[in-house]
């Protein structure tokens, strides 16, 4: 019959498509892609490489600001590894740290020690200790009482949110460190710092010259940066 007849040509036809893809969808011999290729062809894999080239860029550029990210969340070794990452690749300075004091770094330009910094990351704001211990080590390295010495440190880092970790540095403290003359950075702002940097609020040289010369507590938002001293 007629309906007999169409259902055997589906069938055929289902069946010959069935036996024919497989076929179609084997991969072309390299041989053939080398030897033969479209004018077209040419110019998309010219341009499928360039592409490839800035994805593999915007990849690494991307995987160093998660990296730089680290600084909120790090503490003890991995902290001092990560800031001393963000000063060599942010400020491009030479960063190294002193062996037989884990938590201390030295900041070089140009040859030439111009700061010294101790790394901390703690569940609470800024203390007076704190401060001490970066004067302590600044007197162990048997340098001037006014030598730049800064405390880099990561604040509450139990914290679960930007807001929850924004912790004001009390003004007893910022006191503290004008009389000892401590230059206090928490991590937060020393990544805002990066921000401003990119809309042109702050050069790198104006942070170099204030971790160098300022002393109080170097407070940085998106918007701005102040230095406080009370």
């Amino acid at each position: 019959t007629l309906v007999e007849a169409a259902r055997t040509l589906v069938y055929t036809v289902a069946k010959a498509i069935v036996t024919t893809l497989p076929k179609l969808a084997q991969e072309i011999p390299a041989w053939v892609d080398h030897d033969f290729v479209f004018h077209e062809e040419k110019r998309l894999l010219t341009e499928l490489k360039k592409q490839k080239e800035i994805l593999s860029d915007i990849e690494t550029a991307i995987a160093t600001y998660k990296n730089f990210k680290g600084a909120l969340i790090f503490s003890h070794d991995s902290l001092v590894a990560n800031v001393g990452y963000i000063l060599e690749n942010f400020l491009q300075i030479k960063v190294s740290g002193i062996e037989e004091y884990k938590e201390d770094l030295k900041l070089m330009q140009d040859g030439k020690l111009i700061a010294i910094a101790e790394v901390k990351g703690i569940n609470s704001g800024v203390q007076r200790q704190h401060i001490n211990q970066v004067d302590s080590h600044r007197e162990r390295q048997g340098l001037a009482p006014d030598f730049p010495a800064l405390l880099i440190i990561n604040t509450k880092m139990t914290a679960t949110s930007l807001k929850d970790k924004d912790l004001d540095v009390a003004s007893e403290q910022i006191r503290k460190a004008v009389t000892d003359k401590v230059l206090i950075v928490r991590t937060l702002d020393l990544l805002n710092l990066i921000k401003l940097v990119e809309i042109s609020k702050i050069s790198k040289d104006e942070i170099l010259r204030i971790f160098k010369e300022e002393h109080g507590w170097l407070k940085a938002t998106e918007e701005a940066f102040e230095i406080m001293k009370a």
